[in-house]
Order: C-alpha cells, then structure tokens, then sequence
C-alpha cells in the first residue's frame, strides 16, 4: 500500500493513515534505518548478523522499521532481511510469527517509474502494476524497494532530488516517540481489542500534540554526510542511536569519533577534498561533536566481533541506556525481547521503585509468553501471587478453557478421585455461561506454545474480586495442562506439598501423552516430562526419609484436600509410577498398611485365620500409642483381635479361604446337584452371586466421582469377568425354570464356573511369587497373539485349498464351512486324518492326487 503525502503533512495525519486506514497494529518500537544509498554493501556474514538481529527485534517487539523505501543501498539490505523473515514466518503446524511492518518513506521525484503509481480517477484505490529494475543508473531515479508492505511517498515540489523526506520523516519519528496524549488513553489503546482500537485511537488523535510515546531508536549503516545530519536530528530529539562499525564512511566516522574523538581528521580525509573544505569540515565535525556528546545515546555495535551479543541485545541496550522511555516501557521491551538479565541488571535496579500493582500486566504477559526468568523476578521484587491472580487473570491466561472445562478435564485426566475447586466451589462456577464442549487435551497441545499478547477490553476481564486461597496451586496446575514444563517445574519449587504436586504433574503429563491424537514426537516429549517429576518426588522423599523415617511414612499416607483427598501412594498408583512405589519408604509403608502392625511372619496368618482362638499364640503387634489403654488381659487379648481382623492382609486370607469354599460349592451344583428345581446349595449358591452383585455395585457407584470410577473400575479386565458372570448367572436362574430350556442354561452354569475359576487369578497378582508371573504371562499372551494373525492367514488359506481339492461342488452348510478351519487345526497337533484324504482321493486324477498329496 502507498500513498502521495506532502512535505509538510501533519504525523498525526500520517499515523492516521497507517494505523486507521492501513490496520497496522501500534508498534512497541520504531526502529528507523539510515544510512549508505549508492555503494553500500554488506559480505554474507555480516548480512546474516543483520537480519537475525533485525528480525528477532521486529518480530519480538511488533516494530515498524522506518526506511528509505528505494531499492538500493542499506533500504536494500533491510529488504533481503524481510525475505528471510518471510520464509520463517511459518513454523510448527499451523503457528504463524509475528510479520515485520516495513514503512518506505520516499521522495516521489526521486523514484522510478513514479507515473505509473498516480490514479486516473480521483478517491480511487486499485492495485498498481510496478516493475523494479534491477540495475539502478548513477544519478538517475531508484526504483522502490519490492519487499516493503507500506509507502510514504513525499511530494515536495522538486525534480528528481532527494532530501526533503529527511524531515518528514524526522517528524514523524519525533511524534511516534512524544507521549502528550492523556497516558490512560495510550493504556486503554494497548490493551483493548482491535475491534474498538481505531475508535480509541482516533479520540487520542483529536488531542492537541498527539504523540504515542512509543520508544524510537535510529540503526546507522555506512552512509554519507546526510547520515550524519540524520543522526544529529536524531540525537537532538533525544532519539539513540545503534551505529553500526565496520560498515564504513558516516557509521565508522561516528563510532571513531566517540572513542578518539581528537582524531577525526584521520578517520575522514575526504572532507578536506570538498569545496569550502575547512568551512564544511568544520560544520560537520561540530555535528559529530553532538552527535557524541551525550553517550547514553549512542551505542557502538561491530558487526561480527561480539559474540556473546547480537544486533538485536545492542538496540535493547541502546534504549535502556538512553532511558527514552519509562521503566514500564523499558520493561516491556526487556519482556518481548526475553531477557531477564538486561532487565534484572538495568531496570530492576536499587533507585527503582514500584508501586504495588505496577508489575501486574508486566507478570500476567510474562506468564502468557512464557518468560520464567521474568515471572521470578517480578515475584523477587513485590509481585504477591495470592493479590495477583484472580479468577479474572487466571480466565485471560487459560483462554483456550472456562474454569468450568479446566476442572472437568483434571477429574478426566486425575481419574476417580481428584475433586477440582472449579467444580467443587460455587463461586467458581458461573452456570448461566454456556461453555463449550470439553476442549481435549490434544487440541490444546495440537500448536506450540507461542500465544500473542491478551487484548481484551477491562470490562471483560471478568471477576477482579474472587481470588484463590493457594494461587501457586492454580499456577502449576495450569503449566502442566499448557504444556509449559519449565514453568511448571518453576511454580513446583515454590509450592506446597512438593511430592504430591510433582506426581500430580506426572500423571497430568503421562495423562496426556497417551492421547492418540498427539504425535510421537510431542508424546515422547511428554513422557519424558512425566518422567522427571517422578524423579523431584523421588528426590524429596529420598530426602524426607534419609531424615525422618516415621513422618515419611506419615507423609505419603496423609490425606491431601488441595488433591482431592488422595494419598501420595494413590496418586503414584494411578499414574503407574512404579520407580516412586518401589521406594524404601513406600514399601515399609505400603507393608504397615497390609500388616496393621503384625511382627508374626506373614505364614502364620492364613493359620491364624482358619483357627481364631490360635491368634493370641501366634500373631503379635507392634506397639502403638493407645495399647496403654488396655492393660487388662482380656482387653489386650481383644484389641488384638480386633487389630488382626482388621488388617488388609487378613481380608486378604479370609477372601481366599471363602473363595475356595465358594468355587467347591460351585463344582457341587453343577456336576451332582443340578435338578429340575433348584436345590438348598444352589440356592445358598445364588444367594452368594447376589453378595458378589452386591460388593461390585458398592464399590463401583457407592463413591466420590461415580462416573469416573466406573469408567476406572469397566478398565479392569478382572472387573469385565466379574460383570459377564454376574450377567450369565442371572440368564442361566432364569433359563432354567422354562423346562425346554434347561440345558441351555446348564450350559450357562458350567461356561460361567470357568469364569469364576478364572477369577483365581486375582489373588495370585498379590503375591510376590505369582504376580509377576502373571504380568509375563500376560505380556506374552499380547505377543502370542500377534502370532496368531499370521497363522490364521495360513490355517483358512490351506483349508480352503485343501478342501477343494478333496470335494467337488460341496453344499454351502455350517457342517463343511467348520471343516475349512476344523481338518488344518488338527492337522496342526498331529491329527492328519489320512483315511479321509486317501479314501476320498482314490478316483481323481493323477493330478489332483499329486496335489493332494503335496498339501
């Protein structure tokens, strides 16, 4: 887009075109290039140097780059910069980057082909043919620069000459960089949506001396005398200046002059040659006097030699220094540019104070862009989390979720237990907003994690009032589910109970990798998350127990409401950490719960067990606090009755033993007692099945979060047999009172003992022996399956053949359909039923019977 402006238009005018008319975003920085038109040129390194650092400012701050606009000397080498940051403008799937806003400001008279650009009819708005030719004669009109999105091109009267854009264009910058409109009218306009920006921006256009007090800083490149006096205008509206060395004439005059300032003769011998040499020579000295005056505001940069900084860390510093804007702004800049240690070294300095609340939007843009430096440093200098985040902030900073969505996907992800404050407290919960769908996860880790600055209008900010009791909690539970580890890991340290919040962010993690809508890559990257906040909770345990023992043990049965009322061994079992379960302290504590406090050795209990009145001889127990209660004989004798049937372990054995009786009576009915009327064990049979019903019902519905635990407990394959059994008992009580359907539902009984034998399995996985062997089972049986697919490629293909070759045009019945299968399967154990084969082949053709006998 461009536009025919004169020499002495108004910049409030001008900004008008640009940011009403043109729709560019108000720019955080204005960085303006000058320097070297004619022979100006850059080797390949240090125009690599430039453009990373040209496109990292730009892109991080959302600059507009002033320039020149013609096709030719530095304007062109800022063009090859828009070039690359073009091809990189796309990244990841689907992301875009911030683009560069390029602003040519031209002299009309001065540029190529300028009658081509002038519309025919008057208020017309076309698109324009432009042809730039790639060789620029010397001392004739350049063409315009093809990779700059805007034009200014200023009309001041004159032929074919350049130089009455230079003030045009200082003026400009001057009015971009005055900050005389009403400051909180420049706040609102930064952070109101770009719907009412225009409508904001005009009210601060119709103020007298309009300015946007935006930072503007001049990049210097080679150049001639007109360079010089472009910096001097600069410098004397206070404007800094990165002058860049080595690109040689006015930028290496500069850099000269402001550390050998005695030697400028020296660094500029072509001076002398000109017309009224002493006379010129000594005008442009003084103007480099000035320009040097003042160091804060001007900054030497050599291309190439500092290593350990870039283009776009010395226009950072050139700012900072220069102190041409506030210590907000500064920040903000130090912010978008992402570094911590420019700002913790020249902003967040000792004379520097802030007000509470100053650092409010600086913490809630750090967060949203990720900054874990900043976010440290804001809360090391008066940053309080519990004042700082409302439900309002913590509704910006989550915007791809309500707080509604955001609990029901933790109780998703959490599983049967946790029970999120969004859902559990009223005054998080807003029931007349209609929320959407649950957002997967995948969706939201679908992107990267490049989010733009929030622009939202003050009366959507929601409620200001409602804040959370531990906003560290709400912090870290949001890094997790965004996928921002190291901020996470950030909010963990600063946290309470660290164990607990680290297996919480493991499970969250691995929650999320299992989603089969994330890519391997991002999936091993999650994984490898969950991986390292088991270790920190293996860490601090290893920790806790190397000190104390007995409050370790404590700690990792204690109850957390923050998590829903789970344990730290529960949280560790849901998300199968097995390397945190296998720790010396979850084991001793794991082995207490299952004891109850038993010394005997754990052969004794199954005894003990079958034989109550043996447990006084031999189960004994630990001492505890309250055993002084009972001094008497007898109450000791019953306290430790009691604390033995009470035991897990004893449960355990009692479950088995009943179990055995259960699967004899089971044999019993179906092998010698199953009659036309059920007879007393199968009706104490039947009654027994209800108690099973029964205790599967509790345990699945009579619960906290019913939903979620049926979903946990439908998960278990032995839960499914449980289910199916109890289905096909309840079939079979029925069948068997229709008198023609009584050996279907003997069937049924006898089909559903297999599943009830089955189910002994289930108390083989507790012991240490046996349940192990069960999980290789288990994971061979996967493997041998995978087998089995190629087999039955093999079984039906050689059935099929076989079968042919042996019956000719045989009837379509299930009979010979099984056969297909039937003849290879046994064929496959030793079974070759030759008779069948020779008998069947003795009258067909010596072909047929060759193939037969070759099958």
């Amino acid at each position: 887009q461009y536009a025919r402006v004169s020499h002495n238009s108004k910049p409030k005018d001008l900004l008008k075109l640009l940011i009403d008319h043109w729709k560019l975003p108000i720019p955080n920085l204005i960085i303006s290039v000058t320097g070297g038109a004619k022979n100006f040129k850059l080797n390949q390194r240090d125009q690599e140097i430039f453009n990373r650092g040209l496109i990292k400012a730009g892109q991080s701050t959302g600059a507009w780059i002033l320039t020149g606009g013609t096709n030719i000397g530095v304007v062109k080498a800022v063009g090859r910069a828009i070039i690359e940051s073009q091809s990189l403008a796309w990244v990841g799937k689907g992301t875009k980057r911030e683009q560069l806003h390029c602003v040519g400001i031209a002299p009309w008279s001065y540029v190529d082909n300028c009658q081509s650009l002038i519309n025919k009819k008057e208020n017309e708005s076309i698109p324009k043919d432009y042809n730039v030719e790639p060789i620029v004669r010397r001392d004739c009109p350049v063409p315009l620069n093809p990779h700059h999105s805007y034009f200014l091109l200023v009309d001041d009267g004159t032929l074919r000459k350049y130089g009455g854009e230079i003030k045009l264009r200082g003026r400009l910058e001057k009015c971009i960089a005055e900050k005389n409109c009403d400051d909180r009218l420049l706040d609102t306009v930064s952070k109101v949506s770009n719907t009412n920006k225009t409508i904001l921006f005009l009210l601060c256009a119709s103020h007298s001396g309009f300015g946007l007090g935006k930072p503007v800083v001049l990049l210097v490149l080679e150049g001639g005398l007109d360079c010089i006096k472009i910096v001097h205008e600069g410098i004397s509206k206070r404007i800094p200046a990165v002058v860049l060395e080595g690109t040689g004439r006015a930028a290496d005059l500069i850099a000269f002059a402001s550390k050998h300032a005695t030697k400028m003769l020296v660094a500029y011998p072509k001076l002398k040659d000109q017309e009224d040499g002493k006379k010129d020579l000594q005008y442009h000295i003084n103007l480099v006097k000035e320009c040097i005056a003042d160091e804060k505001l001007i900054t030497i940069f050599k291309l190439g030699e500092q290593k350990d900084q870039e283009l776009d860390l010395a226009i950072l510093s050139a700012l900072l220094k220069a102190q041409c804007a506030s210590k907000l702004d500064q920040l903000r800049l130090a912010l978008n540019w992402d570094r911590a240690d420019v700002a913790r070294e020249k902003i967040f300095t000792e004379e520097v104070h802030w007000p509470p609340g100053s650092l409010d939007e600086p913490m809630l843009t750090a967060l949203i862009k990720n900054r874990v430096e900043f976010v440290k440093m804001f809360m090391e200098n008066g940053v309080n989390m519990k004042d700082f985040l409302t439900m309002g902030k913590l509704s910006l900073i989550d915007i791809a979720f309500s707080l509604k969505d955001v609990g029901r996907l933790l109780k998703k992800l959490m599983g049967a237990h946790y029970e999120p404050l969004y859902l559990r407290d009223r005054k998080f919960v807003d029931e007349s907003i209609d929320h959407d769908v649950l957002i997967s996860v995948s969706a939201r880790l679908a992107g990267t994690n490049n989010y733009n600055l929030v622009e939202a209008a003050t009366s959507n900010l929601g409620d200001e009032t409602i804040v959370f009791d531990n906003p560290i909690h709400e912090m870290f539970l949001w890094a997790v589910l965004s996928n921002r580890p190291e901020m996470a890991y950030f909010m963990w340290e600063r946290g309470e109970e660290s164990i607990a919040a680290a297996l919480v962010g493991s499970k969250l993690f691995m929650a999320m990798a299992s989603d089969n809508k994330i890519d391997s890559e991002k999936s091993a990257a999650l994984i490898k998350d969950a991986k390292k906040f088991e270790e920190l909770a293996i860490s601090v345990l290893e920790e806790c127990y190397t000190q104390d023992e007995y409050l370790s043990q404590m700690l990792v049965k204690r109850e957390m409401i923050n998590w829903g009322g789970l344990n730290c061994l529960q949280m560790s079992g849901s998300a199968d950490g097995e390397r945190f379960i296998s720790h010396p302290c979850c084991q001793s504590t794991l082995d207490e719960i299952w004891t109850n406090g038993i010394r005997s050795s754990t052969s004794m209990v199954p005894i003990a067990t079958l034989l109550p009145f043996l447990i006084p001889l031999l189960i004994s127990f630990e001492k505890q606090e309250d055993d002084d209660r009972y001094s008497g004989f007898c109450s000791s004798v019953f306290n430790d009755i009691k604390r033995f049937y009470q035991a897990p372990v004893t449960k355990y054995w009692g479950t088995v033993f009943w179990y055995i009786i259960f699967l004899g009576l089971y044999s019993y009915v179906i092998l010698f007692s199953f009659n036309a009327f059920p007879s007393i064990p199968e009706w104490i049979l039947l009654g027994w099945i209800y108690t099973i019903a029964v205790e599967l019902f509790r345990q699945v519905s009579m619960a906290p979060a019913a939903k979620y635990r049926r979903q946990q407990y439908m998960s278990r394959w032995t839960m499914v047999a449980e289910v199916v059994s109890i289905f096909i008992a309840v079939i079979g009580f029925c069948l068997r009172w229709i008198p023609q359907a009584m050996e279907a539902a003997r069937i049924l009984y006898c089909l559903n003992g297999a599943i009830f034998y089955a189910r002994v399995l289930r108390f083989y996985s507790f012991s240490i022996s046996l349940g192990p062997k069960l999980v290789m089972i288990k994971r061979m049986i996967m493997e041998v399956i995978l087998f089995l697919y190629i087999l039955v490629i093999f079984l039906v293909g050689y059935g099929v053949v076989s079968q042919a070759l042996l019956y000719k045009n045989i009837p379509v019945t299930a009979e010979n359909i099984l056969q297909i299968i039937q003849r290879p399967y046994w064929q496959m154990y030793g079974e070759l039923m030759l008779e069948k084969i020779e008998g069947n082949s003795q009258n067909k053709p010596k072909v047929v019977r060759l193939c037969i006998i070759t099958f």
